[in-house]
This record gives C-alpha cells, sequence and structure tokens, in this order.
C-alpha cells in the first residue's frame, strides 16, 4: 500500500494563494499524541465545520460589495445550513460550528465527538465508541458500523445556502517519523447559482502507517450535495463514496511482548512497537460504500399578505405537501490474506492453504411516497400530519457455500451466491415544532410485507 507523499501540504499552500484567504494555524502538545494542523477558509472569515460534521443563519463574515453605484456598502456573508430527515425530508436545525475552539483535537480519533472509545490506535482505523449512547444506529451492512466515526450520514449531511462562494480546507498531521505520522486532509467547496439552487463537494483523505507492524489504514471520502428551495417546489440530493482499507496483524503473538518485554528479549534491550511479531502479514481488507439520496417535495397551498414588518408582503402558505424520497446503498467487503497463517485460521485448510480470502456485499434500494398536512398553516392547526409507504428491495451478495469438484479450475472465492428481499412498510408521524409550551415528534411505522413482516 502506497501513501500519499508529504508534497500534499504544498498543493495546498499553493491552491491558498489563488484565493484571498484568511489563515490559521495552531499546534498543540500533549500526551503521546502531539499534533499539528492548519486551516484556510475562502469567502469570509468564519471555519465551519462542513456539511458532514456539525436551520438556521448564521451572518459570519461581510465583504465589500462589488456594485461600482454602491461602493459604500458591504454584503454580508450569509451562510444558511440545515439537516433534513431520511424518510420524509423535513428540516431540521443544524447550527454551523464557527469557532476554532478545540480544532485541533481533530487530529485525534476521537475528534470533538466521543469521550471513551476503542479503535486500533490509529486514525481512519474502525473505531467505537464505549459510551452507548453516543453510538451510531445499527447499519443495515453490518460491515459498515466500524466505520460509522468516519462516514457521514443523510441525517448527519449539512446543507447551505450562501451568498457568496465559499471554501474550507484542512490539513491536520501528527509529529513524528515516517512509520509514525498520520495525515488527515478535507477540502469543502459550495456555491449558489442563484439564491435557491446551489451546489457543493468535500474531500477527505486520511492516511495512517499504525502504531505496530501491518496495522495502516487509508480512507477517502467525497461527497457532492445540491439543493433548490423554490417556493412551490423543493429538492435535496447527495452522492457519497467512501472507501476504507486496513491492513491487518491479527493482534500481536504472545503479550508478553508488552507484559515482559524483557524476559522475551534475553534482557538485552525492550522492543520497540514495529518490532513486535504479529500474527498476520499480506492480509488487508477493503470496505466501500457508496449512496445517492435525493428527496423532493411539492407544497399546495395559498398566498397571504404579512403585515408584521414594516410592509405588506404577500408570502405563500403550505398547507399540504406531496412527497418522495429515493434512495441508493451498495456496499461491499473484500478481505484478502496472500499468506495465509495455518494456526491462525480454523477452515482455511479445507478451502486452500496457501491463501484465504472472503467477500460480502448488500444493494438496498428504497422509494418512499408520502402525504402531508403542514403545521401552522392555520391558527387552529397546531400539529403536523404524514403518512407514508415505502418499499425497499435488497439484495445480497456473498461466496457461496457449496463446495466445487475436486478437479475443478474455477477459484472458490470467487463463486457467488446471492439472496434477494422484498419489504413493504407503511408509516405516519405526528408533530409539534412551533409551539412555544409543548413540542414534540412521534414517528411509527410497520413492516407490511417481507423478511421483517409486523
Amino acid at each position: 500500500m502506497r501513501y500519499a507523499p508529504k508534497y500534499i501540504f504544498t498543493l495546498l499552500m499553493a491552491f491558498v494563494s489563488m484565493f484571498p484567504l484568511s489563515a490559521q494555524f495552531s499546534m498543540r502538545n500533549g500526551g503521546s499524541q502531539t499534533g499539528s494542523s492548519s486551516s484556510f477558509t475562502g469567502g469570509g472569515n468564519v471555519m465551519p465545520s462542513g456539511p458532514g460534521r456539525s436551520s438556521g443563519a448564521t451572518q459570519v463574515g461581510s465583504l465589500p460589495s462589488s456594485s461600482a453605484n454602491a461602493s459604500d456598502k458591504e454584503v454580508a456573508l450569509r451562510i444558511r445550513s440545515w439537516a433534513i430527515d431520511d424518510v420524509l425530508g423535513m428540516k431540521q436545525q443544524a447550527d454551523l460550528d464557527t469557532m476554532s475552539l478545540n480544532f485541533q483535537n481533530m487530529a485525534v480519533p476521537e475528534r470533538n465527538d466521543v469521550v471513551a472509545a476503542s479503535y486500533l490506535a490509529n486514525i481512519g482505523s474502525p473505531f467505537q465508541s464505549m459510551i452507548y449512547k453516543d453510538r451510531q444506529p445499527e447499519e443495515s451492512f453490518i460491515f459498515m458500523q466500524p466505520y460509522d466515526h468516519w462516514k457521514t450520514s443523510n441525517s448527519e449531511m449539512r446543507y447551505i445556502n450562501t451568498t457568496r462562494p465559499y471554501t474550507n480546507g484542512t490539513y491536520l498531521t501528527t509529529v513524528g517519523n515516517d512509520r509514525s505520522q498520520e495525515e488527515n486532509f478535507k477540502f469543502f467547496f459550495t456555491a449558489n447559482f442563484n439564491k435557491r439552487l446551489n451546489i457543493g463537494a468535500d474531500y477527505e483523505v486520511i492516511n495512517s502507517r499504525g502504531y505496530y507492524t501491518n496495522l495502516a489504514s487509508r480512507d477517502k471520502i467525497a461527497h457532492f450535495f445540491t439543493n433548490y428551495l423554490g417556493e412551490r417546489y423543493q429538492a435535496h440530493g447527495r452522492y457519497s463514496i467512501h472507501r476504507f482499507e486496513n491492513y491487518e496483524n491479527g493482534g500481536i503473538t504472545n503479550d508478553d511482548y508488552i507484559t515482559n518485554p524483557l524476559e522475551m528479549s534475553g534482557g538485552y534491550r525492550e522492543y520497540e512497537s514495529l518490532n513486535i511479531p504479529v500474527n498476520l502479514s499480506n492480509t488487508f481488507n477493503l470496505t466501500k460504500y457508496n449512496d445517492l439520496f435525493f428527496n423532493h417535495k411539492y407544497h399546495i397551498g395559498f398566498h397571504r399578505k404579512d403585515t408584521t414588518g414594516q410592509d405588506t408582503l404577500e408570502v405563500f402558505v403550505p398547507v399540504s405537501s406531496i412527497i418522495h424520497t429515493f434512495q441508493w446503498d451498495n456496499g461491499s467487503k473484500l478481505y484478502d490474506s496472500k499468506t495465509a497463517n495455518l494456526s491462525y485460521y480454523d477452515n482455511v485448510a479445507h478451502i486452500n492453504r496457501n491463501y484465504t480470502a472472503d467477500s460480502v456485499a448488500l444493494m438496498t434500494l428504497r422509494n418512499t411516497v408520502g402525504l402531508s398536512l403542514n403545521e401552522g398553516f392555520h391558527p387552529w392547526m397546531k400539529f403536523g400530519l404524514m403518512a407514508y409507504a415505502e418499499h425497499e428491495y435488497r439484495r445480497y451478495g456473498g461466496i457461496s457455500d457449496r463446495p466445487l469438484p475436486p478437479d475443478s479450475e474455477l477459484d472458490p472465492f470467487r463463486q457467488a451466491h446471492e439472496h434477494h428481499e422484498n419489504l413493504l412498510w407503511l408509516g405516519g408521524r405526528l408533530l409539534s415544532t412551533q409551539d412555544s409550551i409543548l413540542q414534540f415528534n412521534a414517528d411509527a411505522r410497520l413492516c407490511m410485507l417481507g423478511e421483517r413482516l409486523g
């Protein structure tokens, strides 16, 4: 496995010089994880955490107007951000993080999200919070569960509306040699074509060599997102690419290398972590997860005059909405070991004595259609009511467990087996978000057809 060399930072600085930017550099020392970080922003003086990590309107800076007739005025850089739920596309508050406080914590696996966690010592490796309530909901593709900390779900995705193009980039690295250094590069860009249509993209690369032999990780994550906010028609969409590649060492061969290193070395020296023998070599797993999400709705309502301000304005009041949500998820996991350790694997000798491999995949396709009676279109309408139906198709793939004939020349690790499922869900939601005294959100759904019937 090859890693991005240190010229990433040089390329980053060359890119920054093309834009009028405000820059920030911070360095922190603490414990065994010493790190440095740099960040640049274009189009303003704010450092939000991006659409995947942090509905409101936030004025985050001001820039001079480019109009010759209004040279004495300033146009505010205003960024609005929000999230939507992945079933009916309801907007949810998602404030921007405009503070650089604790920014250096993004260089460690826990980041600013969890207090305690278990992982394989290096950033980008499989991760699980030790605080149960901080764990993410279960994935339909269970092999993505260890990478939920690095993955951005639909409900975590931030959609943006900005008055000016916005660029944000960060490069974080730990201080160390080529073997122990960890790198994390992020780039984010978003812009509006007009006041209703926004597009954006962000990209993240994580490189980590690991503190033990054969423990390196390399992750690549990309998001492309857009939203359109019309008076009657609204749409949100995103396409995400996740690639998590990890070497596996199967653990150290003997705990005494850590608990009693002098005895294992014959009393001459202590063992460094990279010199401790491990169970596996030339073994890696590759987890890929791509997803496409698109939600759109059409509002049916009426216009009325708003006289609360200084001027009388005609505003559109949505009474009901027709909603459609499309989701496509495609996950796969490949495990490959070129030098099989027969004492480590239980059944490898029954398949191939020289190497072992395994692969599994899940493709999910969902279509949701819903109707809603919107909250607040009339003074007596104190809550919103929604009903929806969802069809879900699942295709499981894996290696067939049927043995091949002894004289077969086929690769036993490439014989695929598929399983198909169709599910039909009916659901409803009752909510109140505008009342000053009582606010609630009750959601229920029931499987009417398929493997999860009832």
